[in-house]
């Protein structure tokens, strides 16, 4: 009797044991929803109605990164995941237009996960435009 009274109490502890293990192990992994907000993405669209192609940079304190290029009189939707963001999220978008010197910068714009930025190039790179917007 008194060993099998030990093997429960020294079982119970066992058990203890392993279930405050497993709480901790649990709490330093992230939930599906903490993965699904970090690989969240931002869309942007670009419209270009300019007789030259373009290229679309984003540009985070100086720095640019190249998201891509777009044919004259298309459009081309470009993702940024939010690894790549900068933790601020503050950017702006630079689009040079392939044989030119003229350029248009958007204001700094901060974005969120889920937003969508559209960006119209006109001909008059000073006419173009940009609007951000909650949903895809």
């Amino acid at each position: 009797m008194a060993r099998s009274v030990f093997l429960r109490g020294r079982s119970a502890v066992l058990c203890a044991a392993l279930v405050l293990t497993a709480s901790a192990c649990a709490h330093t992994r992230s939930s599906p929803w903490d993965e699904a907000r970090r690989n969240a993405e931002v869309a942007v669209q670009v419209t270009n109605h300019n007789w030259s192609d373009v290229r679309v940079h984003v540009v985070h304190l100086g720095n640019r990164a190249r998201l891509g290029q777009v044919t004259s009189q298309s459009e081309r939707l470009f993702t940024i995941s939010r690894s790549v963001m900068p933790s601020t999220r503050r950017v702006r978008f630079l689009i040079t237009p392939i044989g030119s010197s003229e350029r248009y910068t958007t204001d700094a714009l901060y974005l969120a996960a889920g937003q969508r930025v559209n960006i119209r190039v006109e001909n008059l790179l000073s006419t173009s435009s940009y609007e951000v917007v909650a949903g895809r």
